[in-house]
């Protein structure tokens, strides 16, 4: 199917999604979910699959997911009552997926309250399927890549704060002019992480975003940033294409579809950006590739990047 034809088919799938959205915390059939996109049962669950890279039931589990982890933050509503509420049939079963989506069971989500992250899936747009379609590699490849000490401007938020990490990224290469490593010119990252010995949260829940290049020994540290060891290993790169405004989709993509999808859980280790001479930071385009560390042992003898 052309990207034409699957394009004037988002109105009907977005239809759709809004039914499930209201329908939430009800026990729905596919057969009235395709309804609402005017598709048979059989071509809507293949179209939905094709557009979002997801099956109706995997969307509809995430969904249900991410309001239960809201609740548990937000309430002091009974864990059954929640599974219950989100179509579960049982606590048991609830918790199992819950683990597996956000790397604890609810009972210690709720009383350690983590930070929200990507892992929580938010609801499909028309905008959101343009962008998979055009933006996003949906299967990464795999790569191994040497460990290596960056240099860079940190600063604290939370997941919502995209404008407030572009606005850091120009402090950055201002500061950073003139500063650039031999084994990866023109190189610079976005690092994503829990915590950085030189940096204090300004909120709990918040994470360090570390902007970077390559450290220097004979250049040293410039006033006001801090080093940060980026460690080797394998790692999953997904790239992103196009307009800086659709990277949060492709982010939401990665960590509210295809992780969860993948059983990972949470990631050990610091996920970050990569950005090129592939990237224009003045027209806000290009392409950016996304790092994640990958767990499974047998994925050791790829290609090592630099």
């Amino acid at each position: 199917m052309t990207p034409r034809r699957i394009e004037g088919y988002y109105p009907r799938l977005a239809a759709a999604v809004n039914f499930m959205e209201a329908h939430l915390f009800q026990a729905v059939s596919l057969e009235d979910i395709a309804a609402q996109a005017a598709f048979s049962p059989y071509h809507f669950h293949r179209m939905f699959h094709a557009v979002l890279g997801e099956t109706v039931a995997e969307y509809l589990r995430k969904r249900r997911l991410t309001e239960a982890c809201r609740s548990l933050q937000e309430s002091s509503r009974a864990i059954l009552d929640i599974a219950l509420a989100c179509q579960f049939e049982s606590q048991a079963a609830f918790t199992r997926a819950f683990k597996r989506m956000f790397g604890m069971p609810p009972g210690a989500f709720r009383k350690e309250r983590p930070r929200p992250t990507y892992t929580e899936k938010v609801p499909a747009s028309e905008e959101l399927m343009q962008s998979l379609q055009t933006s996003a590699t949906l299967i990464p490849d795999l790569r191994r890549r040497e460990s290596i000490e960056v240099v860079g401007l940190a600063g604290s938020y939370t997941d919502a704060d995209f404008a407030a990490i572009e606005t850091q990224w120009g402090r950055f290469a201002k500061a950073i002019d003139g500063y650039s490593a031999e084994n990866e010119i023109g190189a610079s990252f976005g690092l994503c992480l829990g915590e950085h010995p030189e940096v204090s949260p300004r909120r709990s829940g918040d994470f360090i975003y570390l902007t970077a290049v390559p450290f220097r020994e004979e250049l040293g540290v410039p006033p006001s940033m801090v080093r940060y060891l980026l460690p080797g290993g394998s790692y999953r790169v997904f790239t992103h294409r196009g307009a800086l405004d659709q990277f949060p989709h492709t982010l939401n993509y990665i960590w509210g579809t295809w992780l969860p999808k993948g059983g990972l859980g949470t990631l050990i280790g610091a996920d970050f950006e990569r950005y090129d001479h592939r990237f224009d930071p003045v027209g806000r385009r290009g392409e950016i590739e996304v790092w994640l560390p990958d767990a499974d042992p047998s994925n050791s003898n790829h290609e090592v990047a630099r």
